[in-house]
């Protein structure tokens, strides 16, 4: 029949009960596994799905020599073995029948095709969401008036009998349906019986409605941010410079102004910038910004929250857009600065006289040493990766003779060809005190070394002790420039995954469209 109207109600549903068997001239010996099939002998076990033990439930014979009831822990259909926590014996061998209880589920759903009235029409508008919130405008509702024929009845049970009570069947139930339209799905949802007629005291009659669902894609998301994509852990990779020159099919790295150090890109040289031309001071793979898909992001979405997109059009158009990867100053790469960290003291007194010149500090004995990146027998460090190191010193003396005079601190390190050295600090020596400073971050690259030097421009006669084990270096900090992995949803955008795809849905003026056909599938079509 053209255009015929199918409504498909599910009816029934899920039922415990305690169901009471025989064990007859066979014996339970104790095992917590058996099978109820070579156990129970009436009524016989049956092992179909719509009849299960109660997991949580009990299975008890009174009989029983030890242990009467245990709980069902487990069950397997396919060879229909229930397992008990407890062992259960009845030596019934030989012996007269005995009753056994089981606490058992029993599933009652089955799909009816309702019977309706001849020449059943629907009009169906579809409806759009709404661009502003993405919620849905409207749903579809449709009242139905249909036979109390047999089918009918048994679907929606004798409602019209003030005496039948029912937990499965009943006014207040929402039974989960389809309508079609010569077999093709049109919409899903539920039905609600409103009421129930008679005429001349027999039922004629029953009143449903009929209302649609669409797929709630916002309550599948919630508040999950970008960051809570499940894909992003396996996007790891090393920040190395063959990484960053690559483009795949995911991302791209770019060259954005972040502002790091608080200095801007420009080649004009002027206070506060950097210049990105220059040799001397080159980019390195951290200075490049990740920058993920927009196609790629908004499929994740999708998948994430269980739904199918319908979008080739708009993929297209996406897939040229690139969303920066990146949620603060410098990128979060997978290291903690305690990973490169050393500290180190001197292991004896170091005592001075009068005036020298730099050099280094006998710092002999290492405290640790988390990346083998100090050598306590020459002093020196050695930069495992290129970047950005902050070290600090502790620096207590004593026994101070002559009070004119400064004692200066820097770090000396070389490329290997030429030296650098930074200032860290100085002092005017005063007995029992401890003095501490703290480097600016020093940029070196992979393999560049360096060791905290001192000198003294005090006069002839003075003398000075640094107290034993009383003064240290260490690292206390790094921003490491290439070599580590970015860790992905760390650097993530502070951004709701709603949010993403609503800005998208406005900037492509898109209607959501729910497929008419497969349930959790949308199309998004300008």
């Amino acid at each position: 029949m053209q255009n015929e109207v199918q409504l498909i109600v599910k009816s029934g549903g899920i039922i415990y009960q305690t169901n009471q068997y025989t064990i007859d001239g066979l014996a339970i010996n104790g095992f917590t596994t058996f099978s109820l099939n070579s156990t129970l002998s009436f009524p016989s076990w049956s092992c179909v799905p719509s009849i299960q033990p109660k997991i949580g439930g009990t299975f008890s014979v009174p009989d029983a020599d030890v242990n009467n009831t245990a709980i069902i822990i487990g069950y397997d259909s396919s060879t229909c073995n229930i397992t008990l926590d407890v062992p259960i014996v009845w030596s019934g061998a030989g012996n007269p029948a005995t009753d056994v209880f089981i606490d058992v589920t029993i599933n009652t759903e089955v799909n009816y095709f309702l019977d309706l009235y001849p020449n059943e029409s629907i009009s169906l508008s579809y409806q759009f969401t709404d661009l502003n919130n993405f919620s849905q405008i409207g749903t579809f509702s449709r009242d139905f008036r249909i036979p109390a024929t047999k089918r009918n009845v048994e679907a929606l049970g004798p409602l019209y009998d003030y005496n039948f009570v029912d937990d499965v069947q009943s006014f207040s139930r929402k039974y989960t349906a389809e309508l079609r339209v010569d077999t093709i799905p049109i919409s899903r949802g539920y039905i609600r019986v409103m009421a129930a007629y008679k005429q001349q005291d027999f039922l004629s009659d029953f009143q449903i409605a009929f209302y649609s669902e669409a797929p709630n894609f916002v309550k599948e998301i919630g508040e999950k941010k970008l960051k809570d994509l499940t894909v992003l852990p396996t996007l790891a990779e090393p920040t190395a410079f063959t990484n960053v020159t690559t483009i795949n099919s995911t991302r791209i790295w770019a060259l954005i102004d972040r502002g790091q150090g608080a200095k801007a890109f420009s080649e004009g040289g002027e206070l506060n910038t950097r210049q990105t031309q220059n040799e001397d001071a080159p980019l390195y793979p951290a200075d490049l910004t990740p920058c993920l898909r927009a196609d790629y992001l908004l499929q994740q979405i999708f998948d994430d929250a269980g739904f199918e997109l319908d979008a080739s059009n708009l993929m297209t158009i996406l897939s040229d857009y690139y969303v920066p990867w990146i949620n603060s100053e410098a990128l979060n790469l997978n290291y903690a600065p305690s990973d490169f960290s050393f500290r180190a003291r001197n292991n004896n007194v170091v005592s001075k006289t009068g005036a020298w010149s730099y050099q280094a500090f006998p710092f002999d004995f290492e405290v640790y040493d988390n990346i083998s990146s100090y050598d306590p027998t020459t002093q020196v460090f050695t930069a495992q990766y290129s970047g950005f190191y902050t070290f600090q010193i502790a620096i207590e003396i004593d026994n101070i003779v002559g009070l004119s005079g400064y004692i200066s601190w820097r770090f000396a390190y070389s490329d290997g060809t030429t030296n650098y050295s930074t200032a860290i600090g100085y002092f005017q020596p005063t007995s029992g005190t401890t003095f501490q400073f703290t480097s600016p971050p020093i940029f070196m690259r992979t393999g560049w070394y360096g060791q905290m030097e001192y000198n003294s421009n005090r006069g002839p006669g003075s003398s000075i002790d640094f107290v034993s084990d009383a003064c240290f270096v260490e690292m206390t900090n790094v921003q490491v420039l290439s070599g580590p992995d970015i860790t992905y949803e760390y650097n993530a955008p502070d951004v709701k995954q709603i949010d993403f795809i609503s800005d998208i849905i406005k900037m492509h003026n898109l209607a959501v469209i729910p497929d008419i056909a497969i349930e959790n599938k949308l199309l998004l079509e300008p």
